[in-house]
């Protein structure tokens, strides 16, 4: 990373965790013991408190603050860098029917996802009147080495819905890019991390709906496909230096 990219990084990551751990000033231990005797068993001091707040916290790790953090490493590479960016689609009325088609037989499970053949099949259908369909990107990236890119960045274990219409929307993008004479586009089905690692990644209706080996990028792939070779140990190497220093002010 630039130094500004890594000094804005670790600034945004530190302030984030000092707004999740200034609520810790409040809990008392006596407290806890007595509302969750059962835990305390297992967990010391310190854990107990932050059993307490995991699911604040959790909660708040969600995709604002990865797409954020994403935000802030892809500038080192493109020029455009936007979360929450919409596109409106123009495309033939039969090719939005197909695109439609398969993923409601990828629902079903009347297919196997297969990226190539599927915008193969959209491309091939060129009638009908044109429609316009409006998307919307977690996260945009554009004028870089792999852009334009047009991610959508889950959690690890994302439900059917969600995995079929980030589906359906990254083909509207392949589709609509297609006819735009940009074949270089992609779209991504981006997994901030691996819930299963040290293991491969397994989760059932992802691997029911996208292409694992052509449309979906988890963990380290993720983030140097963001911010280029080596991003991910070096994202590493400032959250362990965000830990230490909050461990010694």
């Amino acid at each position: 990373m630039k130094p500004h990219t890594r000094a804005a990084l670790k600034d945004f990551i530190l302030q984030f965790a000092l707004r999740k751990i200034k609520p810790l000033a409040g809990i008392s231990v006596e407290e806890l013991r007595r509302a969750f005797p059962f835990h305390d068993i297992f967990f010391r001091d310190e854990a107990l408190i932050a059993f307490k707040l995991q699911r604040s916290i959790v909660t708040s790790l969600g995709r604002g603050f990865y797409a954020q953090v994403a935000e802030i490493i892809g500038k080192d590479l493109y020029k455009v860098v936007r979360r929450e960016h919409p596109i409106v689609c123009t495309l033939p009325s039969a090719m939005c029917d197909t695109i439609e088609r398969i993923v409601t037989e990828l629902r079903l499970r009347q297919r196997q996802p297969a990226h190539a053949s599927e915008l193969a099949e959209v491309l091939h259908t060129t009638q009908g009147s044109l429609r316009k369909v409006p998307i919307k990107a977690d996260l945009y990236l554009d004028d870089g080495p792999a852009g334009p890119a047009f991610i959508e960045l889950k959690s690890p274990k994302p439900n059917l819905d969600v995995c079929a219409e980030s589906k359906r929307k990254m083909l509207y993008f392949l589709a609509y890019t297609n006819t735009q004479g940009l074949q270089s586009a992609r779209a991504v089905f981006a997994l901030y991390y691996n819930p299963y690692f040290p293991k491969p990644y397994s989760w059932t209706f992802t691997r029911q709906i996208l292409d694992m080996s052509s449309e979906v990028l988890i963990g380290a792939d993720f983030w140097d496909f963001v911010g280029g070779p080596g991003t991910y140990d070096e994202l590493l190497q400032i959250l362990a230096e965000v830990k230490q220093g909050l461990r010694h002010p």
